[in-house]
C-alpha cells in the first residue's frame, strides 16, 4: 500500500525495481464515470474515448459506477545511467 507524500521506487515485477523513484501527491478513489478528457490525457491517451476502449480490453466492461483508485505522481528519477 502507498501512502501520500511517500516515495518508492518503480516496480517492474513482484520482485524487480528500477533505480527510479515517483513520489506519490495524491491518492483517493473516484467513480471510473466521472474521469475528464484532462484525466485521460493524464493517462496517456489522445482521448476519453481511446481510455475507454482500452479499458474496455483489458477488463471488458466500463461500468461509470465503478470505484477506482487514482494515484497521482512525480517522477523523481534515479541513479541509473543510460
Amino acid at each position: 500500500m502507498v501512502r501520500r507524500g511517500g516515495s518508492y521506487h518503480i516496480r517492474t515485477s513482484f520482485f524487480d525495481y528500477l533505480s527510479e523513484k515517483i513520489q506519490v501527491l495524491e491518492l483517493r478513489t473516484e467513480k471510473l464515470g466521472s474521469m475528464t478528457e484532462e484525466d485521460a490525457a493524464k493517462e496517456g491517451f489522445t482521448n476519453l474515448e481511446e481510455f475507454r476502449g482500452e479499458w474496455k480490453a483489458m477488463y471488458g466492461a466500463f461500468d461509470e459506477e465503478a470505484e477506482v483508485w487514482v494515484v497521482e505522481f512525480r517522477f523523481l528519477g534515479g541513479d541509473r545511467k543510460i
